[in-house]
Formats: structure tokens, sequence, C-alpha cells
């Protein structure tokens, strides 16, 4: 597959043969392909650029990308593994909603915002770290990525949104910064293996967070632990 743009075109252009519709004042790609090559030039990946591409297994993006658009990966169930340049802020809606081969994410330090349902269903992610400069995550986020085992969050974040870990049944424990100051519906809802989660504040911090009533989604949770002194919360 291949895609090339007349040269005679003003508004898009397909820039050193990579095999892409790039808009041409925005230097943003708005549809690639299998044999996508993404120019360094390129800022920005356009709603649904890549979308339901199902042989797409590997994609680099270039050190100058500053957004991904909303469902921009959506659907490409072969894509194995993606690194997001430092310079990207955010990550939008359902970006890499149901890439359900997908095995490894490095996210960069310059991401701001995951927006909602961003990775929902990516169910061969076992591990996602995010980096401190997140201070913002979209409800159903990490909805259905059951392969998901290991969590780090960001020491910057605020919330934890609706569904956020919805039917991780790989997740057995969770640490919970101290800047998070409020716990939604539904955040672990069918983690039927989740047995603890780990404050890294003071039992007062843990008491003084706004709790929805559904926040474990019923669960019963075995144990919350304050690391700062070690105390079991019932």
């Amino acid at each position: 597959v291949s895609i090339t743009v007349d040269k005679d075109n003003e508004v898009y252009d397909s820039r050193e043969d990579c095999n892409a519709i790039i808009d041409t004042v925005k230097n943003e790609l708005i549809r690639g392909c299998q044999t996508t090559v993404i120019p360094s030039s390129v800022t920005s990946i356009g709603y649904r650029a890549f979308a339901d591409i199902r042989g797409l297994e590997r994609m680099e993006l270039p050190a100058g990308l500053k957004t991904i658009d909303s469902a921009a990966f959506e659907g490409c169930c072969s894509l194995q593994s993606i690194m997001i340049p430092d310079g990207v802020t955010s990550i939008g809606n359902e970006a890499f909603y149901y890439c359900s081969s997908l095995t490894s994410v490095v996210i960069g330090e310059g991401v701001t915002t995951i927006d909602s349902k961003a990775f929902m269903g990516c169910t061969a992610l076992k591990n996602i770290t995010l980096p401190d400069s997140v201070t913002h995550i979209g409800e159903n986020a990490f909805r259905n990525c059951t392969g998901l085992s290991s969590v780090k969050l960001s020491s910057n974040l605020e919330s934890l949104p609706e569904y956020l870990f919805w039917a991780c049944s790989s997740l057995t424990s969770i640490t919970i910064p101290t800047s998070v100051t409020s716990i939604a519906d539904n955040v672990f809802a069918f983690c039927d293996n989740l047995e603890s989660i780990t404050f890294e504040g003071t039992v007062e911090q843990w008491n003084a967070i706004s709790f929805s009533k559904y926040w474990n989604g019923g669960l019963k949770i075995t144990e919350i632990t304050c690391s700062s002194t070690s105390r079991v919360v019932p």
C-alpha cells in the first residue's frame, strides 16, 4: 500500500515519500498506512490517522511530535509497541483503543494529559508507568486491560476517574500517590484479583480524600496500607 499526493496540491503533501497525507500548513499527518514512515517535521498525528490498520505492527514517532489526537491508532490490533516522545503533551481520547497486541508503551516525560479510553482494551499490556508530568487521566483510560499487572501512577496525579481500571483482572496491588484528592465511581470494578492498596501518605490524608460511594466497585479489598505509618486502614 502506498499513498502519494500530487506535487501541485497546495493543501496536502506526502513529503519524503512517506506514504501518508500531511496537512502542509499544520504539519499534521491526517492519514497513513501500514508502510508509512512519519517525517521528522510532523508535529501532530490527526484524528483516526491510522485507525483500523490491522497489519500495522510497529510505528516510530518523531521526536518533534506534540500531540496524538483522538482515535489516532484505534483498532490497530497488530501494533506491538509504541514509544511516545517527550515533546508530546497529550494523548487523545481512544488514541490506542483496543490495540489488543500492544505489549509495550513508553510514555514521554512531557505528557500531562491522557484522555478517556486512551488505552482501553489493550489486553496484552502488562505494565504501565505514568511519568510525573501526568496530572490528568480521563475515565476508562485503562478499562478492560485484562493483562495489566503492574501500574505506577504519576506523583502529581490529581484524581482517579470513573472506571479507570475496570476489569483489569490481573492487577493484584496498586500504590496511590499523596497528590490524589478524589476517587470516583467504580475505579477498580471487576478487578477480581486486587487485594491491597498502598497509599503513600498518612492515614489522615487518606481519610481526607473525596470518595465515591462505589469507588471500589463493590470489591472487598483485604487491606489499605498507609506507607508513611505502616498502618492498615479498615
